[in-house]
Formats: structure tokens, sequence, C-alpha cells
């Protein structure tokens, strides 16, 4: 009597390294992009912060202080906060689409990316690199804002 109890294999789970599995770079490549959605929210966090301690930001902008200067930090999480309510369908309904309806939205576009660029990471990965690529997307906005304050001072 044979052991139903046994699973075959899923040719899904290919046990071929990655350096030698070349669909998988090609695929790879191409999941850079909502990888680092995360990684352009922390830089454009930082970036925000760093510009109000540079002279041509603050002399072109009137020399803000107190809620202007605030607001100015803020708006980012504003339009965020106003998003929350419109994501869910917007996502849903465009699926795939999300990076071309974020840039329509451009207010609400962050947002979009924030909450289309994970659920893409973690969907399309391969079953067997989900978990460090879910991981790398998730800790990837320290790396924006530690890229931000640079390119502040660099440029």
């Amino acid at each position: 009597m044979a052991d139903t109890n046994t699973v075959s294999p899923s040719p899904a789970l290919d046990e071929t390294p990655l350096p030698r599995n070349e669909n998988l770079i090609k695929f790879y490549f191409f999941l850079l992009a909502p990888l680092f959605t995360s990684t352009s929210w922390g830089s454009d966090l930082s970036l925000t912060n760093r510009l109000q301690s540079v002279n041509i930001f603050i002399n072109n902008f009137g020399n803000p202080s107190g809620a202007t200067l605030g607001f100015y930090g803020a708006s980012v999480s504003v339009s965020a906060l106003c998003a929350l309510f419109f994501s869910s369908t917007i996502v849903g309904r465009l699926a795939f689409n999300i990076f071309v309806a974020g840039k329509l939205l451009l207010g609400f576009g962050a947002v979009l990316q924030q909450i289309g660029g994970p659920m893409l990471v973690t969907e399309l990965a391969h079953p067997r690199h989900r978990e460090p690529l879910t991981s790398f997307y998730n800790t990837s906005i320290y790396i924006g804002l530690d890229l931000g304050p640079w390119i502040t001072f660099g440029t």
C-alpha cells in the first residue's frame, strides 16, 4: 500500500542556486523597483528635514519658521493620512499599475507605493527567497534615511 501522506516536491521550489538560475536573476532585477520604494520613502523624509538647514532653501521659501516650516516637513505625512481612505481601493483596482497610478496621483503616490511595494515583493518572490527579500524591504527605509542627508549635503 502506497503512503498517501508523501507530497511530491513542487516544480516552483527549484533548488538550483540563485547564481546559476538565470531566470530568477532577471526576475529579481525587475523586482528592484518595488524593493526600493521603502528606501525612497526614507530618503524623502530625511531630505525634507535636512533641507531646513540649507541657506538656498530657506531664502527661496521666504525664511519659513514655526507652523510653515513644520508643514513643509509634515506635508508628505498629511497627504499620506488622506491617502489612507483611498489607497486600498486604488491598489485593488489598479493591481500592477500601482506605480503609474502613483505618478498620476502625486501626493498619494508615496503611500500607494508603500502599500503596493511590499505586496509585490512578497507575492512575486520565489518561495525560497521570500523571507530575506521581505526583510530587506522592511529595513531598507534606513538606507534612504542615510542617503537623504548626504544627497542634500552633496548638492
